[in-house]
């Protein structure tokens, strides 16, 4: 089976999202009034529209070194990131939590191809990363976050267009359930984090993820060690940073602690992930050389 190239940069994207509603909201939640307490869970329409997270903090995508037809193309993982549009379903009109899904919005792309792999010329880190795959009719299904009471999880609620493509690459079961497991780390990533963080105010929960980002952005402008030393020194940065924006501010002890241990859960769900899509060889870009998956080496 074959796949079109998901190409850089993307156009925008659709879907709905759930998540819980913050009081106090209008109109309150039945008894009212007062609205003392969180709405669970209720569907928002969502717009990604916004490209200004993705291009400075989140994205992963080839240019400078890989293009294809004269653009670059997004990679596996590659997250539009905050700024996304966030509307709740009716009746809920206002919420705190509007501001809080736009500048804590994540929607990443899913679904790869490990037949063929690019270096990361985008603002998160990493190496030879596999391309990310659309339909035929350049629209792919993405990975939104979502939460219930707070605690959060995420799921393939969007769908995302793109820009016209002619090249196609090879997309197998293997490379759908890597993009599966991969999914599945993020979730799990997200409700350890919560539990051992504990629950977020807003403001917390904004300085948490943009913290992130940031320091994500610095370690894409730093040499790569490899893994896991890459992923290590992203928790020790992390962990670091928690600590010393204290609870107020989206850190402290809870929030350091799972800053060093979800790092290992998502790194050990890519290696599930790379060892379920691999073969033993791979394209380094579409026309590019052959490359030993276990050396990273040219054949």
């Amino acid at each position: 089976m074959t796949a079109r190239i998901a190409k850089y940069p993307p156009i925008a994207g659709v879907g709905v999202d759930f998540h819980s509603v913050a009081p106090p909201s209008i109109p309150p939640p039945p008894p009212a009034p007062p609205n003392p307490v969180i709405i669970p869970s209720i569907p928002w329409f969502v717009v990604i529209n916004s490209q200004i997270s993705g291009f400075a903090l989140t994205g992963k995508w080839s240019w400078q070194r890989v293009t294809t037809e004269g653009i670059g193309n997004i990679l596996w993982g590659h997250n539009w990131g905050p700024g996304q549009t966030h509307i709740p379903s009716p009746p809920i009109v206002a919420s705190p939590s509007i501001l809080l899904r736009i500048l804590a919005s994540s929607t990443k792309y899913w679904l790869p191809s490990f037949s063929v792999r690019e270096p990361v010329d985008g603002s998160a880190p990493g190496g030879d990363t596999p391309v990310a795959v659309s339909t035929p009719a350049w629209v792919t299904s993405t990975q939104n976050c979502q939460d219930v009471s707070g605690w959060p999880f995420v799921a393939p609620t969007t769908f995302c267009f793109q820009l016209v493509s002619t090249r196609n690459v090879a997309f197998t079961l293997g490379d759908f359930f890597a993009g599966g497991i991969g999914m599945i780390g993020d979730a799990l990533t997200a409700v350890i984090g919560r539990a051992i963080g504990g629950p977020n105010s807003n403001v917390q929960a904004i300085a948490g993820a943009l913290s992130g980002a940031l320091i994500n952005h610095v370690l894409s402008r730093l040499p790569s060690q490899g893994q896991p030393a890459d992923t290590v020194l992203s928790a020790l940065m992390n962990a670091a940073a928690m600590a010393g924006l204290g609870s107020d501010a989206g850190g402290g002890t809870g929030n350091a602690i799972s800053a060093l241990v979800t790092p290992a859960v998502s790194y050990f769900a890519g290696q599930a992930s790379d060892a379920t899509g691999s073969a033993p060889t791979y394209r380094r870009g579409i026309d590019g050389p052959t490359i030993d998956s276990r050396t990273g080496q040219e054949i």
